[in-house]
């Protein structure tokens, strides 16, 4: 009877076996990778058609349109997040009384308070919120009901047939807005245009207006006749913070309202003091309204992180940086990544709406050092192109009826 040896495999071909392995295995985490991303993307692209449908069948059946609302971060109301002329760099003033309804073309360019009006093309300047960072302010509405905490503005009447001429910014003798005097060069405040301030100063009082719980009756009243709404959160598209809607249990962690300085700049993440009561009662509350929330607690809470990440905003005090993961006050509308997706009417009269991909940001991709380089307080022409490692972070971004942001 003969026996044949067990022949065992040689250290050669153990290291040939799991090398074949690593590589498979990694090919396959990228393909899962590249069809999770491409499944987002689809997903997203999926609720924005449905969003649109809404807005859509809403107009039609009701007539009118759906006005977008602020931003938090490019909201109208002192304190201001920063921005710049997109015609040459200039800042635009983030404290005083904003003003809007004319472009810069109709103002006398000696007017008082002109670095306050808030122009269309304005370019977003706060590298704190990378996600808006180079985008001009025409594409930052969302859809939702007016934050008395975002929104404060004085609506500047247009020209009219014998309105006086001046000099504008851009050297032309043209038509300009006069107030109630007939003078061209301001100062424009409420006294010279009354009745013309949104919110109004009656409005900013009471407690129970310009809520973060009036977002979900808005979009209540937005998808309510279409049924897109009930696409939505099957989609879960929908989430709230703070958060009153049982139906999304997994936003409870977006509660913690962001408050205080926020890094160097200015603290524009502090709300100003206004009359306010708990959501959905008639409880005063002055110590949880914010613009925005987040799911840490603290700034030592293990829900932050040292650098930036896409949903991220830089917000802290402590001895660093610290990034946040942030959420809109009250419900809000998200894209596939939990990023929200922005609403605003086209030049051509299109609905627009744009979520920012994967990467989370509109314009410029912060690249690998987690940190913006790129600067847009730069001589003519501002700056449109990445700086440093940032790369282009438009190429991904999902958008519907867009024509520049």
């Amino acid at each position: 009877m003969t026996s044949t040896a067990r022949r065992g495999f040689t250290m050669i071909e153990l290291l040939m076996v799991i090398s074949i392995i690593a590589v498979l295995s990694s090919m396959i985490v990228m393909v899962a990778m590249g069809l999770g991303g491409d499944a987002k993307k689809k997903k997203t692209g999926v609720i924005i058609a449905t969003i649109r449908k809404g807005i859509e069948l809403t107009i039609a059946g009701r007539g009118g349109s759906v006005s977008p609302t602020e931003h938090p971060f490019a909201g109208s109301r002192s304190t201001r997040f920063p921005f710049v002329r997109a015609f040459d760099g200039s800042p635009v003033s983030t404290s005083g009384l904003a003003f809007r309804g004319v472009d810069l073309s109709q103002i006398d360019s000696g007017a008082a308070g002109i670095n306050q009006v808030l122009a269309d093309d304005d370019v977003f300047n706060d590298p704190r919120v990378p996600m808006l960072f180079g985008a001009k302010r025409e594409v930052m509405g969302i859809l939702g009901a007016t934050q008395k905490l975002v929104t404060k503005y004085l609506q500047l009447p247009k020209p009219g047939p014998s309105a006086l001429t001046a000099t504008n910014i851009y050297g032309k003798t043209v038509k300009v807005v006069t107030d109630s005097t007939g003078v061209t060069s301001g100062p424009f405040d409420e006294a010279h245009f009354p009745n013309a301030t949104n919110p109004t100063d009656t409005q900013d009082g009471e407690g129970d207006f310009g809520l973060a719980y009036d977002n979900k009756r808005a979009l209540d009243y937005i998808f309510g006749a279409s049924g897109a709404g009930a696409e939505l959160s099957s989609l879960k598209a929908l989430a709230s913070a703070p958060d009153m809607d049982p139906a999304t249990p997994d936003e409870k962690r977006f509660k913690y309202p962001i408050l205080g300085a926020g890094g160097s700049g200015i603290d524009s993440f502090t709300p100003p003091s206004l009359a306010r009561n708990i959501e959905g009662t008639t409880t005063p509350d002055t110590s949880t309204a914010a613009r925005v929330y987040t799911n840490a607690a603290t700034d030592s809470s293990p829900q932050i992180s040292s650098f930036w990440k896409p949903g991220f905003i830089k917000h802290g005090t402590g001895g660093g940086p610290v990034y946040k993961e942030y959420r809109l006050p009250g419900l809000a509308v998200y894209d596939a990544w939990g990023h929200e997706i922005l609403y605003s009417i086209s030049q051509k009269g299109g609905v627009r709406l744009i979520s920012a991909g994967a990467d989370g940001v509109l314009k410029f991709n912060p690249g690998s050092n987690h940190d913006l380089d790129t600067l847009l307080i730069t001589p003519k022409p501002l700056t449109t192109t990445p700086q440093g490692d940032d790369m282009d972070g438009a190429k991904d971004n999902v958008a519907q009826e867009v024509e520049d942001i």
